[in-house]
């Protein structure tokens, strides 16, 4: 009996070690997020992707960065939710709120927001930070000076808060507010369509729908996707993975649906280059002198998640 408690008690200390050394993980990324350390942030991320958070905060600092679809396959991902995680509980989650405020749903990231922001340690200034933006995206400025002045007594945001009003994100989050808002529903593309009509500019947003889609292997939503903003302030040019699934589905459409509609006349005008077809063509080549098998040489592709990795 006595070998059983120990044996208990040495496990319960090690996982409770884990678990700190997690948290503390945790806390170096919402604190590289509120410094805006986007390039050491996402090393940082990149680094330790043990759970969805750390990929949320990853692709969060990609976005910032305007890599998020560029180099999505750099790293091995696991499907949309290592984009956006959306638990089923209603909890605190400072990198949801992150995550939401940067793809435009505002109405999402100040309900989040809200209901992170209590800790143990207080008041979340970060969190004050969202709902204040919010508050003077909307033009309520009485309710913004209320976060603003609870920030004013922090040494770290005093001269923030003083400035608020001058943060670009204001300009971009009035431009994002949809005719009809949601908070948070099952699919964050039912926001960021919404979103996109109502600002085509902004690109963070631009950049989660399309890696969010990719992510999720929706050939067909991809495409129209493509179809439907391709040429906008925030798509004048096709990220490379984009290019690839467009690619895809046009020989997926000609060769198997005997479709033409999508055909490479059409590719090039939506922004596949040359350089993409020939690649095309060599991973059709190595796929069927691998037979079949996943070929390494193109890892960091889309064709290669799409038909080689499991989500």
């Amino acid at each position: 009996m006595r070998n059983i408690l120990l044996i208990s008690l040495a496990v319960l200390l090690l996982s409770c070690s884990k678990e700190d050394e997690r948290g503390k993980e945790l806390r170096r990324l919402e604190e590289l997020t509120a410094a805006e350390e986007w390039p050491l942030l996402a090393k940082t991320a990149k680094a330790n992707l043990k759970d969805y958070i750390a990929f949320n905060y990853y692709h969060l600092a990609q976005a910032y960065r305007g890599k998020l679809v560029e180099e999505l396959f750099n790293v091995r991902q696991t499907g949309p939710h290592g984009l956006v995680f959306i638990p089923k509980e209603n909890s605190a989650n400072p990198c949801l709120a992150h995550v939401l405020f940067a793809m435009g749903n505002m109405a999402g990231a100040q309900n989040i927001a809200f209901n992170s922001l209590f800790t143990p340690e207080g008041i979340d200034c970060e969190m004050l930070k969202i709902l204040a933006l919010v508050e003077l995206m909307r033009g309520c400025d009485k309710v913004a000076d209320k976060y603003l002045d609870l920030l004013k007594e922090k040494k770290d945001y005093r001269e923030w808060a003083e400035n608020a009003r001058k943060d670009p994100d204001i300009e971009r989050g009035r431009k994002d507010f949809p005719k009809e808002e949601a908070f948070v529903l099952d699919s964050p593309m039912d926001d960021l369509f919404r979103i996109l009509d109502a600002n085509p500019s902004d690109s963070l947003a631009m950049q989660y729908g399309l890696s969010y889609l990719l992510l999720a292997k929706d050939m067909e939503s991809t495409c129209r996707f493509i179809d439907r903003y391709f040429g906008s302030p925030a798509l004048q040019t096709l990220p490379t993975p984009a290019q690839e699934a467009l690619l895809f589905w046009s020989d997926y459409l000609q060769n198997v649906k005997g479709d033409d509609s999508v055909n490479r006349e059409y590719c090039h005008a939506h922004g596949v280059t040359e350089n993409t077809v020939q690649r095309f063509n060599k991973f059709q080549q190595v796929s069927i002198e691998n037979n079949g098998k996943a070929p390494a040489a193109f890892r960091n592709t889309f064709w290669y998640y799409l038909l080689y990795v499991k989500i």
